[in-house]
């Protein structure tokens, strides 16, 4: 039977490109530039914590005509020890709590994969409904195959999504993720949720949604037909669910970890990149952080990784649509941030996918933070990587192409930013790899030295 989730969740990871359909319908596109190749491992993405809706409405941004609905089912981890990366055997229906019914919401863009956060990761544009339990024993996949999902708009049919169609099984996906990083579940504690992927329509991608209509996800036992649970939600306009001050049900824990990518015009050109137009935005989670002195991990095989000195920014209260020239009021302080990429694995320098970014203690980073005050030139900050004593990066935070209150301003237009929530602004150039047994020093002026040692993984 469904029941309310009783787990506060951390990290909450979609999976996109799971359907052979829509693989088989980008064809040649997956081909071309920035992609080059279709994707070889699962391509993942992050709904943020301020996605978070348990309530009976769903927001339409101004100047959007139509949400895409993105129906799926995320398996809540609830190991009481991590599913750690690299792990051997397959996972077993013990690593997962059951299924949450979701409504994936997104605005409809033309990005193959890895969309900009603009498009999933606006205020309410993650749907929670009940959550399946996963009944004791089961064989995992087997079970959620045996799950479909029924989507209706103002009570016409629209879409059926069957499971047992995917790519990835959901024991593949776990194991597939086990590669790259950790998933963490306790039921005392945050769990992560793994989304099982969205269904491609035929012809028509996935349906979509106007002002007033009436969304209905329904999930289904597919050998008996009995109802499993139903989620039912109704777009309205944004200022009319913002008014409503929705509070979720159920509580995502985990903080915003923001990402820029090429917001150093020299790191750019290093990278044979023009400077970016607007913010390059990605997200990464929790389990890339880790403190001074760490040992970081360099996968064996990997032929080029490299450190990326960064101005961590700390978002210290509540921000929402939030002026460039007000923005200062809303930083707690400021740390340095190491953001290691494991350059094999790029397939898009613009929004690296976790693979690259998100492995475990692969960022970094000085705590405790220097509180705002006592940094009164946060962009007149020299910064510096030293790798076994030899300098190798140097610049200067006032090089950024956007500058923090410009990234604050652009961030909190596009979702609610909260306390605990983390910039990383960016790197110069200067980049190079490191080996096994180098020491690396992050520096920036004012907040102190940031040390690890390569180790081998």
């Amino acid at each position: 039977m469904p029941q309310t989730c009783p787990y506060e969740l951390a990290t909450l990871y979609g999976t996109l490109l799971n359907d052979p359909a829509e693989l088989t319908h980008y064809g040649a596109a997956l081909h071309e530039k920035p992609y080059t190749a279709p994707p070889n491992a699962p391509v993942l993405y992050i709904k943020t914590a301020n996605t978070v809706n348990t309530s009976a409405q769903v927001p339409l941004p101004e100047s959007c005509p139509a949400l895409e609905v993105g129906a799926s089912l995320g398996m809540v981890i609830r190991r009481a020890t991590l599913l750690p990366a690299q792990c051997s055997g397959a996972a077993q229906a013990q690593d997962v709590a059951g299924v949450l019914l979701l409504a994936d919401w997104c605005v409809p863009h033309a990005n193959v994969y890895r969309p900009p956060i603009q498009y999933r990761n606006r205020d309410g544009f993650l749907g929670v409904g009940e959550l399946i339990a996963c009944p004791a024993g089961c064989d995992l996949d087997a079970w959620v195959a045996s799950i479909r999902l029924d989507i209706h708009i103002n009570g016409k049919p629209v879409q059926t999504v069957q499971f047992s169609a995917m790519q990835r099984s959901a024991t593949r996906l776990l194991a597939d993720m086990g590669g790259m990083f950790s998933l963490r579940g306790d039921a005392q504690a945050a769990s992560d949720v793994l989304m099982l992927g969205l269904a491609w329509n035929a012809g028509h991608a996935r349906p979509q949604a106007s002002l007033g209509d009436v969304v209905s996800i329904t999930a289904i036992d597919a050998h008996s037909g009995q109802t499993l649970a139903q989620l039912t939600q109704t777009v309205v306009a944004q200022p009319q669910w913002t008014a409503s001050a929705h509070t979720p049900t159920v509580v995502c824990k985990a903080a915003s970890i923001f990402c820029l990518g090429l917001n150093y015009a020299d790191h750019a050109k290093e990278l044979a990149f023009k400077p970016p137009e607007t913010p390059l935005v990605f997200l990464k989670s929790a389990a890339a952080l880790a403190p001074d002195q760490t040992r970081v991990p360099r996968p064996s095989g990997v032929t080029h990784m490299h450190y990326e000195c960064e101005l961590a920014v700390i978002i210290g209260q509540t921000a929402k649509n939030v002026p460039r020239e007000n923005a200062y009021d809303y930083v707690a302080g400021y740390t340095i941030a190491n953001d290691y990429a494991i350059r094999d694995y790029l397939e898009n320098y613009y929004r690296p996918n976790l693979r690259v970014k998100n492995r475990d203690r692969c960022t970094p980073f000085l705590e405790p933070i220097t509180p705002a005050a006592r940094v009164p030139q946060p962009m007149d900050l020299s910064l510096s990587t030293r790798v076994n004593g030899v300098l190798t990066q140097s610049g200067s935070t006032r090089d950024m192409v956007f500058g923090i209150p410009e990234l604050i301003e652009y961030l909190s237009h596009i979702m609610t930013l909260r306390p605990g929530d983390m910039i990383l602004t960016g790197t110069p150039d200067g980049v190079v790899d490191c080996k096994v047994g180098d020491e690396v020093i992050c520096e920036i002026a004012g907040l102190g030295v940031l040390v690890n040692t390569m180790v081998a993984s």
